[in-house]
């Protein structure tokens, strides 16, 4: 609650005046005149955990010796992910194919390479799909793309699972998706969009003719 004069911004304090439980391996640093930081190592914190920790108050203001010791806790946030599936594409130029799409959403920053691992996708009995996933602005969101899914003659669900295993987290999350048959035009969704304008987006299972009368 107040500026102490001498501090070194910016450099470690040789003395750790922070002490946890279970024990953080990590560093302490003025950051301003009255703001002490520390910042664990990476991979320190485990999710999920509560921590037990303690400042010594009295090395740097003086208060009464019962206050000398400031005892806090603190829970790390359990890692959590969802999965959402965007309305499937068909192109003009490639109508008997589709591409599932969609965005992957953490909790805390996931490491690209890891993502790559978290997701799988089956239709009937075939596992083995090339996805696509890109990171995105924000470093909890990513996106992923599913390309060439040939069309056969008969409608089938696709499944689209992100599992926690590479995070260690006993935890799986499904969403379903309809692959519609060749030569079979339906409709397949709709949903509001914000963006190039406010409406609605009605998707159907196979190219519109660019002539079609849509009123």
């Amino acid at each position: 609650t107040q500026d102490l004069p001498v501090v070194e911004l910016n450099t470690e304090l040789k003395n750790n005046p922070f002490s946890f439980t279970p024990s953080l391996k990590g560093k302490a640093f003025w950051v301003s005149n009255n703001k002490i930081e520390f910042v664990p190592e990476e991979g320190a914190l485990k999710p999920g955990t509560l921590y037990k920790a303690s400042f010594k108050l009295g090395d740097f203001v003086k208060v009464d010796s019962k206050l000398s010791k400031f005892d806090f806790t603190f829970r790390v946030l359990e890692t959590n992910f969802s999965i959402s599936l965007d309305a499937i594409n068909v192109s003009s130029s490639h109508p008997d194919h589709v591409t599932v799409s969609g965005s992957l959403q953490f909790s805390d920053a996931v490491k690209t390479e890891k993502v790559e691992k978290l997701i799988t996708a089956q239709l009937g009995n075939m596992k083995s799909f090339s996805i696509i996933t890109k990171p995105t602005n924000d470093p909890l969101i990513y996106t992923f793309s599913i390309n060439n899914i040939e069309k056969t003659n008969e409608e089938r669900d696709m499944k689209v699972c992100i599992s926690g295993d590479v995070l260690n987290i006993d935890k799986e999350v499904c969403k379903h998706i309809t692959i519609p048959a060749k030569d079979d035009f339906k409709y397949v969704s709709a949903s509001k969009i914000t963006e190039p304008e406010i409406g609605i987006q009605v998707v159907f299972s196979s190219p519109l003719s660019t002539t079609q009368y849509l009123d």
